[in-house]
């Protein structure tokens, strides 16, 4: 039995395509929605939140540690 976590994770694209099209239809459809203009920031802040969830930041600090030491070695005169 697949979660609901990987259930998303496998139709992500396909939620925030229809998001966004049902969003701008409602826009266009419905008259007064720019007073809702606020919650795009608020929206896309979550959608970050959510995405940078998923990054694994252990895995994130031995790429940065990598990167630091590889330009390191490269300022080292032969």
């Amino acid at each position: 039995m697949t979660s609901i976590r990987e259930t998303l994770e496998e139709h992500q694209v396909g939620i925030y395509f229809c998001a966004v099209v049902l969003a701008t239809s409602a826009a266009l459809l419905i008259p007064g929605t720019s007073v809702l203009e606020f919650g795009i920031n608020a929206a896309l802040a979550l959608m970050l939140f959510v995405t940078f969830l998923q990054v694994p930041l252990a895995e994130l600090r031995r790429a940065l540690t990598r990167v630091k030491s590889s330009s390191h070695s490269a300022e080292l005169p032969s």
